[in-house]
C-alpha cells in the first residue's frame, strides 16, 4: 500500500497573496498546475521554509530560475551567507527582492542601475496583490534614487517593457536585461538598441536534439549551433540506469556535467559529486554548449542523485520541483516521468512537480494532479484528474508541449501568441515549414491583423538554423514605431510592389536585409500583389498570413487528436 505524506502547517495566520492550505496529504508523486500567479511557487517556498512541520523529514527544492548555472542555485550560495539564510527563512519576503540579491550576489553586475528578468511576474502589470503593489512601489522608488533594482518581467515584456525603458532612458540610466538560462556574458549593455537585441537574442534559444547553444552575434542577430555528437537520450538514458544502482555515496561518480563547475555538494553534507560531460569521442564538453533542456535535465538528475545519498537517514524525503521541465524537449517528458516515479520508489520519496507542460502530464500516471487557481483575488486550490488539469492547462484546445495558444482577437477571430522560445522550431515542424523564408501580410489582412500577432509570427520565423527569417510587411501604413531601433530594423521591409523588382519577378531570392523606405503603394499595386501572393503562397520562398494561420488552424485539430489519443492510452 502506497504511504502517504501528511503535511500539517504550522502557522494558519498567512497574507492573503500566500495560499493558504492548512494540512494536505500527498501521494508519492503530485504534480502542481495552474495558471501564472496562482500560486504554485509561493506554496512550494512555504514547504521548503518548514512552514509545514513532519518529523525526520528532508526537503530538496529545486527551481527553474536555477536551471541553467549550478552555482547560481539556491542550494549553494556564494555571497553573504548570513543574509542568504534571512532571506530563505522568510516567505513574506518578496520574490523579485531575493532573485535580485541572488543576482548581485552571484553575477556582480556593478554597473546597471536596474536589471530585467523576462522570467517572472512584473510590477507594471494591473493587480491589487499586496505582494504585486509593494514590489512596484519600491521599483518606481528604486528607479527614482538610481539605485540597483531588478524588474522581474513576463513574456509579454513588450507589452511592458518599454514603459520602463522610456522611464529609464529618460532618467539616464543603464539597465542589463538578464535572461537567466542566457546570460550576456560581456557584461551591462550600454544603450536602448543593445537592451532590445538582447531581448530578441532570446528568442534564438533552443532545446532540440540536433543543435546546442552556442555563441549568438547581436548585432547582425544570427546564430550559429556547435555540433551535438552525444545524443541527450543517450545521457538521459545512462542517467536512468545509473540511478537504478544501489549508490555507494563514497565512490558514484555522476557521468554528466562540467568540469569547469565547481564541485556539487548537497546541503549539509560531505558527500560530493563532480559529473563530466563526455563527447563520443571521450573530450569533455563545457556547459555553455548544453541546450537549456540538457542544462536542466542534468541539474535536475545531479541534485537528485546528491540528495538521495546524503539524507537516506530521514524517514521522509520531498522533492520539490518547480517547472524544471519547461526547457526540455516535448519527446523527454514520458522519460522525466518515468525517472520520477522510479526515484520515487527507489528512494522513498516524495514528489511536489510544479509544471506547465501538457506533455509532462499526459505521460503521468499513478499521481495526484493539484490545480491552483486564484479566483476574486483569493487563492484556491483543488485536487483534479489528470484530462481536467490537461485541459486546463491547455485552454480547452489541447495544446501540446506548449506550443501556441490562442487567444481571442480584437475583431472576433482567434489569433497567434507564440509561448516560449524553445518551442518555436518544434512549431516550425508541426506547420511543416522548415524551408519557408518569411510571412507576407497583404493591406487585405492587415485590418485584421495587430502587430501582436505580427510580432508573434515573426518569432516563429526567426527561431530557425539559417538565421533570422525577414517578415515582409506590404501595407506602407502598417505602425511599427514601437519595434526595435532603425538601425536593428533589419527584419521588417516595407514593400512596393510597384518598383521593388525582387516582387515583381516573384521573390526569386530573399530580399535585401536593407529597410525598404515607406513608400506610396496604389490600391491597384497592392490588389495585384495580393493576388500573387495568393496564388503564389505554397512556394518554399515564403507564406501569406492567411495561409500560415490555416496551416495552425489544422494543427489545432491534429494536436487535439494527439493529446485526446494520449489521454485514451
Amino acid at each position: 500500500m502506497e504511504s502517504k505524506l501528511l503535511l500539517k502547517r504550522k502557522d494558519f495566520q498567512s497574507p492573503d497573496f500566500c495560499p493558504t492550505i492548512p494540512s494536505i496529504e500527498l501521494s508519492k508523486v503530485t504534480y502542481l498546475t495552474g495558471a501564472n500567479g496562482s500560486g504554485k511557487t509561493r506554496w512550494l517556498k512555504q514547504i521548503d521554509s518548514k512552514l509545514y512541520a513532519e518529523d525526520n523529514i528532508s526537503t530538496l527544492y529545486i527551481d527553474k530560475r536555477a536551471i541553467g548555472d549550478l552555482n547560481a542555485n539556491p542550494l549553494y550560495p556564494t555571497g553573504n551567507e548570513d543574509l542568504w539564510v534571512e532571506l530563505q527563512n522568510n516567505p513574506y519576503l518578496s520574490e523579485w527582492r531575493q532573485i535580485a540579491v541572488r543576482i548581485f550576489q552571484e553575477r556582480k553586475i556593478a554597473n546597471a542601475d536596474a536589471i530585467i528578468d523576462d522570467q517572472s511576474f512584473n510590477p507594471w502589470s494591473e493587480s491589487q496583490d499586496p505582494n504585486v503593489e509593494s514590489a512596484r512601489t519600491e521599483y518606481v522608488k528604486a528607479i527614482d534614487n538610481t539605485t540597483r533594482t531588478i524588474m522581474r518581467g513576463t513574456s509579454n515584456f513588450e507589452r511592458f517593457g518599454p514603459r520602463f525603458l522610456k522611464i529609464a532612458q529618460a532618467q539616464g540610466k543603464f539597465v542589463h536585461l538578464l535572461r537567466t538560462e542566457d546570460l550576456d556574458r560581456s557584461g551591462p549593455p550600454t544603450n536602448l538598441a543593445e537592451i532590445y537585441n538582447n531581448y530578441i537574442k532570446s528568442y534564438f534559444h533552443h532545446s532540440d536534439e540536433n543543435y546546442r547553444k552556442g555563441e549568438k552575434d547581436i548585432d547582425s542577430l544570427q546564430k550559429t549551433f556547435l555540433a551535438a555528437n552525444t545524443p541527450p537520450w543517450k545521457l538521459f538514458d545512462d542517467a536512468l540506469e545509473e540511478l537504478s544502482c544501489d549508490l555507494d555515496a563514497d565512490t558514484y561518480r555522476f557521468r554528466i556535467s562540467s568540469p569547469n563547475l565547481s564541485e556539487i555538494a548537497p546541503k549539509d553534507s560531505e558527500v560530493r559529486f563532480t559529473p563530466t560531460i563526455l563527447n563520443e569521442d571521450g573530450s569533455s564538453l563545457g556547459w555553455d554548449e548544453l541546450s537549456s533542456g540538457e542544462q536542466a535535465m542534468i541539474t535536475v538528475l545531479t541534485m537528485l542523485v546528491g540528495h538521495a545519498a546524503s539524507n537516506n537517514s530521514c524517514h521522509y524525503k520531498l522533492i520539490l520541483l518547480d517547472e524544471v521541465d519547461a526547457s526540455f524537449h516535448p519527446d523527454w517528458c514520458k522519460k522525466f516521468g518515468s525517472l520520477i516515479e522510479f526515484f520515487s520508489e527507489r528512494h522513498e520519496a516524495h514528489f511536489i512537480v510544479a509544471t506547465h507542460s501538457v506533455a509532462t502530464l499526459a505521460h503521468a500516471r499513478s499521481s495526484d494532479y493539484l490545480l491552483f487557481e486564484k479566483k476574486e483575488r483569493k487563492y484556491k486550490y483543488q485536487f483534479v484528474d489528470r484530462d481536467k488539469a490537461i485541459h486546463f492547462l491547455s485552454g480547452g484546445l489541447f495544446q501540446l508541449a506548449p506550443l501556441v495558444t490562442y487567444v481571442q482577437g480584437e475583431k472576433g477571430e482567434d489569433f497567434i501568441v507564440i509561448s516560449e522560445g524553445h518551442n518555436y522550431r518544434i512549431l516550425r515542424k508541426f506547420l511543416n515549414l522548415e524551408n519557408i523564408k518569411g510571412v507576407a501580410v497583404t493591406d487585405a489582412e492587415i485590418h485584421t491583423t495587430s502587430h501582436t500577432q505580427l510580432k508573434s509570427i515573426y518569432r516563429v520565423f526567426s527561431a530557425f538554423e539559417a538565421g533570422p527569417t525577414t517578415l515582409f510587411v506590404v501595407d506602407p501604413d502598417v505602425n511599427i514605431s514601437d519595434w526595435p531601433p532603425e538601425e536593428n530594423r533589419t527584419f521588417v521591409h516595407r514593400l512596393d510592389p510597384s518598383t521593388d523588382k525582387s516582387a515583381a519577378s516573384g521573390i526569386e531570392s530573399a530580399f535585401p536585409r536593407s529597410t525598404f523606405e515607406q513608400s506610396k503603394i496604389s490600391p491597384n499595386s497592392k490588389r495585384k500583389f495580393a493576388q500573387w501572393i495568393e496564388r503564389n503562397g505554397t512556394k518554399k520562398d515564403f507564406v501569406s498570413f492567411s495561409t500560415l494561420k490555416a496551416k495552425i488552424l489544422d494543427i489545432q485539430q491534429r494536436v487535439q487528436g494527439e493529446t485526446n489519443s494520449l489521454n485514451a492510452g
